[in-house]
């Protein structure tokens, strides 16, 4: 069980490899090496029945899935080829039925996703499509593994960025909300932040992360701190369940003494009592009576009731013991590998590396290196500050037409909850000059109703 199964199983396959060659020790271990064979089977059978259960229960449930602990699973099954060693065939049908479920499932999303139109026409449907890029993109974790599903997430996002864009121009251009130039270098400094985070993205430390089933280092580190959470918990209980034993002990030590007391006391007396008994003729009866209700009273039927529960208590207590000594021993082994991805994570981002990934990411995107375009960066924000400053002028024409204005603020609304940053930040910025340009029509139509009425108002004096 647990996250480290396949190497706890491949460590325990070559031990018992190794004692297999003893001849003396090859048939005592074969019933334990044949059942652990069966286990293995059992284990890539459950993995492939949770990614079809999963791929089941994707499009009924509300959220988005997690597919970290799957991802993870499939990054140890890669290393896993082993297994074919001992059961020909079983890898490489796990992982074939694996990867065809999760990449049909990709493709059908894909398929939904061309069928929405979620232009500035229907942005109700925004959402529909919002929830098609986020079930993508929650898939990224199996990229590394199954890389076929990579060209259905391109495919997805590259269509909702073009689409989302030419929304964006389109409230730009209807309504003429700010300048047509700042416009354009607003949208090149997006495309510019875009580069930026690509670059970062391509960095050993962020490409180590994602090979270990994590997207970023907030999804290690939430990890790291939920295991210490769910460790002391169960220390918690163990020290918990320390003093409920020692409490019950020693209410049962406790009644085992007054039995004792008891006994003692009845043994003193039955000894006068036998005599007086002697004297006057009556037939003396044992006095064990007295011990006999005290063990009763407290539901006992006898003082070996008593040590037999002490027995019990004392082996529930050793039972609930290992119990918990393995589930922490299994948390501190995981908890162990995820410091370890961190600590290499965190040696990655402080160690100079070779970046000819990176340096050929930026030369196809016309950049000799990051320095040229953190400047480009930089310089472009300036100019948008200086322009910023000018105040924009309206020129309303033209009738306002209330049904675009309506749906460019619920595409803005709805854009506004996408995670992708550059349609979140188009979105937003959309929105302030769109309310902004509809305040100032407002005033406009205000001065308009005022001018008229006064010219009316002058006719009739005339």
């Amino acid at each position: 069980n647990g996250d480290n199964a396949l190497e706890y199983m491949k460590i325990l396959v070559n031990d018992m490899d190794t004692l297999r060659t003893i001849p003396e020790l090859e048939t005592k271990c074969a019933g334990t090496y044949y059942h652990t064979i069966e286990n293995i089977r059992g284990y890539m059978q459950q993995l492939q029945g949770e990614a079809e259960k999963l791929v089941i229960a994707i499009d009924q449930q509300s959220g988005i899935t997690n597919y970290r602990h799957i991802a993870r699973s499939l990054a140890r099954l890669k290393n896993a080829s082993w297994i074919d060693q001992i059961s020909p065939g079983i890898y490489d049908n796990v992982m074939r039925r694996i990867t065809e479920e999760l990449v049909q499932y990709a493709c059908q999303l894909e398929d939904s996703f061309m069928k929405v139109d979620f232009s500035l026409k229907c942005p109700e449907n925004v959402s529909i499509a919002k929830e098609i890029v986020d079930k993508i993109e929650s898939m990224q974790d199996l990229e590394r593994s199954i890389p076929e599903l990579e060209k259905y997430r391109n495919s997805i996002l590259q269509r909702f960025l073009r689409c989302t864009q030419e929304a964006f121009d389109r409230i730009q251009k209807t309504f003429n909300l700010q300048d047509k130039d700042l416009y354009q270098i607003k949208q090149k400094l997006k495309e510019l932040e875009e580069i930026k985070r690509e670059y970062s993205n391509l960095h050993p430390a962020r490409i180590y992360l994602q090979r270990q089933g994590y997207s970023n280092i907030n999804m290690l580190t939430n990890d790291i701190e939920e295991l210490k959470v769910k460790r002391k918990l169960e220390n918690d209980v163990l020290l918990a369940a320390q003093c409920d034993m020692e409490s019950e002990l020693r209410n049962l030590n406790s009644i085992v003494q007054n039995y004792m007391n008891l006994l003692s006391s009845s043994s003193t007396d039955q000894d006068v009592f036998q005599t007086l008994s002697s004297m006057i003729g009556l037939d003396f009866q044992n006095q064990s009576s007295q011990t006999d209700t005290y063990l009763r009273s407290l539901g006992y039927s006898c003082i070996e009731s008593v040590y037999e529960k002490i027995s019990d208590v004392k082996k529930n207590y050793r039972q609930k013991l290992q119990r918990i000594e393995d589930q922490n021993t299994e948390l501190s082994l995981l908890l162990d590998r995820l410091e370890s991805i961190k600590k290499e994570h965190d040696l990655l981002i402080t160690t100079r590396h070779s970046p000819s990934e990176e340096a050929s990411f930026l030369q196809g995107k016309g950049f000799n290196s990051y320095e040229l375009l953190d400047s480009s960066i930089q310089e472009i924000t300036r100019v948008i500050n200086e322009q910023g400053r000018n105040q924009q002028s309206y020129h309303f024409n033209d009738r306002l037409n209330a049904l675009t204005a309506n749906n460019a603020l619920i595409y803005i609304r709805q854009c506004e909850k996408v995670g992708h940053d550059r349609v979140r930040e188009n979105a937003i910025d959309a929105n302030e000059n769109l309310r902004k340009y509809i305040r100032e029509y407002g005033i406009f139509l205000k001065h308009e109703i005022i001018t008229k009425f006064n010219y009316m108002h002058t006719v009739d004096d005339e």
